[in-house]
């Protein structure tokens, strides 16, 4: 077993074009989690991608950092262990799943999601145009 300790949701800078909820943390493998998979689907202006992120234990916590960069919207996932002092993790990798709501496309003719890991270690997970 792992400690769960943020089950909320967050929302990150409503307003700025870019939302970002995380909704859960569940264990790795667990049936119908798909492991490290990002899709996007565009709707009427507006782009949704929803992803996995592996975290290094269920003390962290998924966060979103975004910036344009030569017409390239970037959207980096980054992970934190926000748990309190008193609090005891178990040193077992967990999953959050995330949505990533981008309600102005005319901030970028493209984007970049990244999956950022302790370590300085990162991968592309999707990229495309809107």
């Amino acid at each position: 077993s792992y400690v769960l300790a943020f089950t909320a949701c967050g929302v990150l800078n409503p307003g700025d074009g870019v939302d970002f909820e995380w909704s859960r943390l569940l264990p790795p493998g667990r049936t119908g989690v798909a492991f490290e998979v990002v899709e996007i689907q565009q709707v009427s202006g507006t782009a949704t991608i929803t992803g996995t992120l592996t975290l290094a234990t269920g003390c962290y916590q998924a966060e979103l950092d975004h910036a344009v960069v030569n017409d390239v919207l970037e959207l980096r996932l980054t992970q934190q262990d926000r748990s309190p002092s008193n609090v005891a993790c178990q040193d077992a990798l967990a999953m959050a799943e995330y949505t990533i709501t981008v309600t102005d496309l005319s901030l970028a003719s493209a984007f970049r999601v990244v999956h950022e890991y302790p370590g300085s270690i990162e991968r592309v997970a999707l990229e495309g145009s809107f």
